[in-house]
């Protein structure tokens, strides 16, 4: 049953020879020959075509008479006068089924007639051939041309069975859109099966390949089994919705499913397909006995064209399935795509450009057996409750969305060959047990939490920058390594990373980091770190911010920039470095710098040639206040490298460090009250006194600074005092609790 669309395919009349008279219509255009302009043209007031019905067969030939009524018009003067309007014996031929009838050509007879040829395809029924004046479109006939399939010229032709299905012309090709009388028919495809109400598509009626099933097509169906057609390439949205006896299809290559188009075919067991070009939404959601694509038991094998589309919710629920891989590039996994398919163990050898929100949600044995997923883009939860999964490898730069693995408590590896734009927030937070990240090429956002709760994770290393780092993106990472070659997190980047913002490693455990190469670093990027590691801080930093690096309990080496001359308020509170070697360039340790850190000595760098400069270095009030592991303080190596410098001490500066056993300050300006407050360990303490009126013109210390405060070993004891006091303050050193021993 064809249901027949008209299609205007262009026929021309084609060439009328006119030798003898010079003329020739193969156009609707006329050459005088002489002027070189083109004369107008003049159809006919009507034509008309004998007979008006023709019988023949397919694949044969036949000819029609064709008269032309000029009316008023002169056509021969007209074709003997110079420059005058021309004939156009121009016909445009159209065939309502397409290919069913074609011109062949077109013999003049006179100025009043022709005999036309034409030739009948590999179509039988009824066809209506209409002819038009290319001039005047108002001059128009039509003929019937009934053709059969049997008997005479052409009677070869064997109809196939798919005639039988309910058929609609579109452009060059048929859709099914209904069963119609066609019988489903017991057909045995090699040994694959052999069932009785099997749908095949394979032929070609008239002709004109069936591509399509159109929407909706065998909705219902209850008796269809098996479908298999070499020449459909597109399959409509719920074409075989609710086909409960459906169980294998067969198709070939660059194959378009539709939306839902298999939905609810409980039995549905089998696909062999070539290769895919898009599979709709639903298009095999909840089929939980579909386990087999082009391969055995439990096997997902599909080959993509490149570009290729799964739709959202296309094999939800499916967990029959084991094992799937798939070729092409740029496919795109809609949205819960592979939802909840339980059983699906192992991926190999599947690339994918994008792979959506939800894509793999609840697959919870996904990645037992070795895991071989890739994609360009990982949207949000792409991967979400997918506990067994080990290992993800991107093989072109990538971009991880937001909580893309957020979860996967079993996900061990990570790699990017071509390097990563972004790791969004808690793409891999809590994945306990991850323990590499390496990426072969820059990184450009890290985002907020991104590896938050990555416990284990010993190496993150990136062969190139790393642009930025957010806050909490790296938080309580390393902090139990399980691994021989690392004891904390080496944070490894080759070009050094741009930008670390606040927290961004709070409560980590790192082993190793680059801060050399770093552009811009915010206070508290590093608060309550742990784990051993050295830092050198970049040439930039030669002014140290107040808190930048307070918390820091992993610090245990600490590397000034060349030309450092301030450390600010708090900038290193409570940090674990244990030898602190001041730059030479250095003139103010802020209030509390080194506070409650677990300094244990402090002391000076020194100078091959001495520095005869004038200057005065302040420690800050509180500046190693409560440093309770520091024993030995040495700064007598500026008296030799630095002759012209003192130290001013002001309150409170290393009170509290009740394991301080030796001090010896070299030259002092100023030592304030409470400076050495409730020491009680001390063995030795020297110092040079040196007041301002001692000093040459120029030296730029400040009054308020000089003097040694009678306070400044309140309640403290020492077994020797070197003060040289021919320089000190008047004062009672003995009145104020503290003792030389």
């Amino acid at each position: 049953m064809i249901k027949a669309k008209k299609w205007k395919y262009g026929l021309l009349a084609g060439m009328i020879a006119c030798a003898a008279i010079g003329f020739a219509s193969c156009g609707g255009t006329v050459d005088d020959g002489q002027t070189g302009e083109t004369p107008m043209l003049v159809g006919p007031q009507a034509i008309s075509a004998t007979p008006t019905t023709v019988e023949t067969y397919v694949n044969s030939s036949f000819s029609l008479n064709l008269r032309y009524n000029w009316g008023d018009f002169d056509v021969i003067g007209a074709l003997n006068t110079e420059g005058a309007p021309q004939p156009d014996f121009n016909i445009r031929w159209e065939s309502s089924v397409l290919g069913a009838v074609e011109f062949q050509s077109q013999d003049m007879y006179d100025e009043n007639s022709d005999i036309v040829y034409f030739n009948v395809g590999n179509y039988a029924g009824t066809v209506t051939l209409t002819g038009t004046s290319a001039a005047n479109p108002m001059a128009t006939t039509s003929v019937e041309v009934v053709i059969r399939s049997d008997g005479g010229l052409g009677g070869d032709y064997q109809p196939c069975e798919e005639e039988k299905l309910e058929l609609e012309l579109v452009g060059d090709h048929y859709v099914v859109t209904g069963l119609g009388e066609y019988q489903l028919g017991s057909v045995e495809m090699g040994t694959y099966w052999n069932e009785p109400n099997a749908l095949i598509i394979i032929g070609q009626p008239y002709g004109i390949p069936i591509t399509e099933i159109a929407d909706d097509a065998f909705d219902g169906n209850t008796d269809i089994t098996h479908f298999e057609s070499s020449t459909v390439t597109k399959i409509g949205d719920r074409a075989f919705e609710g086909c409960t006896s459906l169980t294998t299809i067969y198709l070939e290559e660059n194959i378009e499913i539709g939306d839902y188009a298999f939905k609810g075919c409980e039995n549905f067991t089998k696909a062999i397909i070539r290769s895919v070009k898009s599979i709709g939404e639903y298009a095999f959601a909840n089929l939980t006995n579909f386990n087999n694509v082009m391969g055995g038991a439990g096997d997902l094998r599909l080959q993509y064209v490149d570009n290729a589309f799964i739709g959202a919710h296309a094999f939800e629920n499916c967990t029959a399935f084991t094992y799937m891989d798939g070729g092409g590039t740029g496919l795109t996994i809609g949205e819960y795509a592979f939802a909840g398919c339980t059983g699906l163990e192992n991926v190999s050898n599947f690339g994918a450009g994008t792979i959506g929100s939800y894509a793999f949600d609840g697959c919870v044995n996904l990645g037992r057996a070795n895991s071989g997923l890739s994609a360009e883009k990982v949207m949000p939860y792409a991967f979400n409750g997918c506990i067994a999964m080990n290992s993800f490898h991107a093989y072109k730069q990538a971009e991880i969305m937001e909580n893309a693995f957020a979860t996967c408590k079993n996900l061990s590896s990570v790699s990017f060959a071509e390097g990563v734009t972004k790791i969004g927030a808690n793409a891999f937070a809590d994945c306990a047990n991850l323990s590499d990240v390496i990426s072969y090429a820059s990184v450009g956002v890290i985002e907020e939490n991104a590896f938050k709760g990555c416990i284990k994770l010993c190496q993150f290393r990136v062969d190139g920058s790393v642009g930025e780092v957010k806050a909490g993106a790296f938080e309580r990472a390393g902090t139990e390594v399980a691994s021989s070659r690392y004891k904390y997190l080496s944070y490894q980047v080759s070009e050094g990373t741009k930008i670390f913002r606040t927290d961004s490693f709070k409560n980590a455990a790192l082993q190793e980091i680059d801060l050399s190469k770093s552009e811009t670093i915010e206070v508290y990027s590093f608060r309550t770190c742990t784990g051993e590691v050295s830092i050198v801080l970049p040439s930039w930093m030669t002014e140290i911010p107040a808190k930048m690096f307070a918390g820091f309990m992993g610090m245990v080496n600490l590397t000034f920039a060349p030309n450092t001359t301030s450390i600010g308020e708090e900038a290193f509170f409570n940090c674990s470095v244990e030898t602190l070697v001041l730059p030479t360039t250095i003139v103010n340790v802020g209030v509390r710098a080194f506070a409650a850190s677990e300094l244990k000595k402090l002391t000076v760098e020194t100078l091959d040639t001495p520095n005869n400069t004038y200057e005065l270095v302040v420690f800050e009030d509180g500046a190693f206040r409560d440093c309770k592991s520091l024993e030995e303080i040495s700064l007598e190596g500026w008296m030799s490298s630095r002759p012209k410098i003192a130290f001013g001490l002001m309150e409170n500066c290393f009170s509290g460090c009740t394991a301080l056993k030796t001090v010896n300050l070299g030259n002092v300006n100023a030592i304030r009250a409470y400076a050495f407050a409730n020491v009680r360990s001390l063995k030795s303490f020297t110092f040079v006194p040196w007041k301002s009126d001692t000093t040459p013109v120029g030296m730029s210390l400040h009054s308020t600074v000089e003097g040694v405060s009678d306070t400044f070993f309140y309640s403290s004891e020492i077994a020797d005092a070197t003060l040289m006091a021919n320089a000190l303050n008047s004062g009672n050193y003995d009145s104020y609790s503290w003792t030389i021993k």
